[in-house]
């Protein structure tokens, strides 16, 4: 099944596939990293409670080298829209996700490119690399608006609609820009649709 970005502005910085799959699955290291922030606010037992219980076992005896089902993805983020939390909290957790699960690659991406070489735009290129390495299906796009501007479009998610999940999101997307500039900002673009969201990006 192919997708097309939702709304047409700026200029891609790559192609998709033109036969781009909805995400079917997603790395067990996702959720124990969103499962180390719980217990550092003291809420993991209250998570416990708002999985579904037809599901609960399934999602806590997950491993890290699991590639679980996407139904386990949709019942974790059911469970942490429940509990209520901030979208700057649901930040949070995607900042400690992000260091975590990426970082390491864009250190050795920002000492391949040189301190001073390194932008937002060599992090930029390589979304679709990152994306894979968690992510089985659907895709990330970003689109250059301007010279310190950009659009990133999240397609073929299914858990788009999760509030937890989009605030994460924008959370472990702050942690790659944040290394590259001195100051930035994103803001959720009003276009969640279907399993399509989008963020605007702007640095100095």
């Amino acid at each position: 099944m192919a997708y097309r970005s939702s709304v047409a502005t700026g200029v891609p910085l790559y192609e998709l596939p033109p036969d781009l799959h909805p995400l079917e699955a997603v790395k067990g290291t996702i959720f124990f990293l969103d499962w180390r922030w719980l217990r550092s606010q003291g809420s993991y037992e209250r998570y416990e409670s708002a999985i579904q219980p037809a599901v609960r076992d399934s999602l806590l005896h997950l491993t890290t080298g699991d590639w679980a089902p996407v139904e386990l993805l949709h019942a974790h983020y059911r469970a942490l829209d429940s509990m209520g939390f901030a979208r700057e909290q649901a930040m949070t957790c995607g900042v400690m996700l992000g260091e975590a699960e990426h970082g390491a690659l864009l250190r050795t991406l920002i000492r391949l490119a040189g301190r001073l070489g390194a932008t937002p735009w060599s992090a930029f290129g390589q979304a679709q690399k990152i994306w894979s390495r968690s992510w089985r299906g659907g895709g990330i796009m970003p689109y250059r608006l301007g010279d310190r501007s950009a659009r990133v479009e999240v397609r073929g998610n299914g858990a788009a609609r999760s509030p937890f999940h989009r605030g994460s999101f924008a959370g472990a997307l702050s942690v790659g820009i944040g290394w590259l500039c001195n100051k930035h900002t994103i803001r959720e673009l009003d276009e969640v649709r279907g399993d399509s969201f989008a963020f605007q990006v702007d640095w100095v």
